[in-house]
């Protein structure tokens, strides 16, 4: 029977997801007899192929996140949303309660960065489940 290829990619978030699947420890070891991985910290690699499932962790909090997520999306058969980040936005959603541009001030008060490298912001944080 041949693997299943599987990728994973993170947005907005904490990690913690990557970090929580590190923890089967050597069951690891069981799991590569049955899938191998494509783009993933696990891997090392950047870039993602054709993959039968793709694992998402975190939200969509600006623009470069929602332009990783659709090309991550155009090459897996099956997406899964995987923690709190991903399904409902979790903590990077919690700015949503607060208006964008007066949350900015208060955290940059010497002046918003305004540099084009930087990613624009979404208005609000929302979870990579909806896109």
């Amino acid at each position: 029977m041949a693997k299943l290829k599987v990728a994973t990619v993170s947005l907005a978030g904490c990690f913690g997801c990557h970090m929580s699947f590190l923890d089967i420890d050597e069951r690891i070891l069981e799991l590569i007899e049955h899938i191998e991985f494509d783009r993933s910290p696990l891997t090392d690699i950047k870039t993602v192929g054709a993959c039968d499932i793709g694992l998402i962790e975190g939200g969509l909090c600006n623009a470069e996140n929602v332009e990783v997520l659709r090309a991550f999306r155009a090459h897996c058969k099956t997406l899964v949303a995987v923690g709190a980040c991903a399904i409902n936005g979790g903590l990077p959603a919690q700015r949503n309660r607060l208006p964008l541009r007066p949350l900015l001030e208060s955290v940059y008060p010497q002046g918003v960065p305004n540099d084009p490298e930087l990613p624009l912001l979404l208005n609000q944080c929302d979870r990579s489940t909806r896109s």
